[in-house]
């Protein structure tokens, strides 16, 4: 009854390549996959293999749900990985753009 969030593109990417961890996990626990992207309007990005950012304080941002995926008990992995991918893709772009951002912020 519990929440999990991972970072489908594991601990040492590449970024935004989705791993099929995420994909196992999901179908072996018959959990439904929520993508999400997140945006400030001002943030410092890191210059690490993630970028990792650290939204400066008071800052506005952007949240995007994408549509829940649900991963039948005998759906591919690596096709899954990859709508996995364009799903948190998109909704990481559609943040990037709420808040002034392109593809790059």
């Amino acid at each position: 009854g519990g929440c999990v969030l991972i970072t489908p593109d594991g601990p040492r990417g590449p970024a935004q390549i989705a791993k099929p961890g995420v994909v196992e996990v999901a179908r072996l626990s018959d959990a439904t996959i929520l993508p999400v992207g997140i945006c400030t309007r001002k943030a410092k990005f890191v210059k690490s293999w993630d970028r990792f950012m650290l939204p400066k304080p008071f800052d506005t941002g952007a949240i995007v749900y994408g549509k829940p995926l649900i991963i039948p008990p005998d759906g591919d992995i690596d096709t899954w990985c990859q709508r996995i991918q364009k799903a948190l893709n998109d909704a990481q772009t559609e943040a990037d753009r709420l808040c002034g951002h392109g593809d790059q912020p």
